[in-house]
């Protein structure tokens, strides 16, 4: 059970992280570069994908581990804060709004499997 859980936090991990790197690279790259090809980046239904990927390992990974393994609740309070800011972000104030909130979400996302993983290591 605690191999399938690190191995699913390191992808869980690695996934938020990089929903992070896309979240703050795509506007940036489309806005400074004459790469207009890239627009196919800049896609809600990417987005969501995104977020429905990362419920599904909060789901098999993060649940599991606190319900069976630790009864910690920092890797769960961290996932929920992260979600919470990722769909304020989708409240389209502005784009600033979305960036900010949807990076600094998947980042406490990111934390969240990475806290989820050293408990268990530990």
């Amino acid at each position: 059970m605690k191999s399938k859980n690190y191995s699913l936090d390191i992808i869980a991990s690695t996934s938020s992280f990089l929903c992070a790197i896309h979240c703050i690279s795509v506007p940036v790259v489309l806005s400074f570069s004459s790469l207009n090809v890239l627009r196919f980046l800049d896609n809600q239904y990417l987005e969501w994908t995104f977020i429905i990927i990362g419920l599904f390992f909060v789901i098999s990974s993060l649940w599991p581990c606190y319900k069976k393994e630790h009864r910690k609740l920092k890797p769960l309070i961290f996932a929920s804060l992260g979600f919470v800011l990722i769909l304020a972000g989708k409240l389209d104030f502005t784009e600033i709004w979305e960036i900010s909130n949807t990076v600094i979400g998947s980042s406490f996302i990111s934390l969240a499997h990475y806290f989820n993983w050293s408990i268990l290591k530990n």
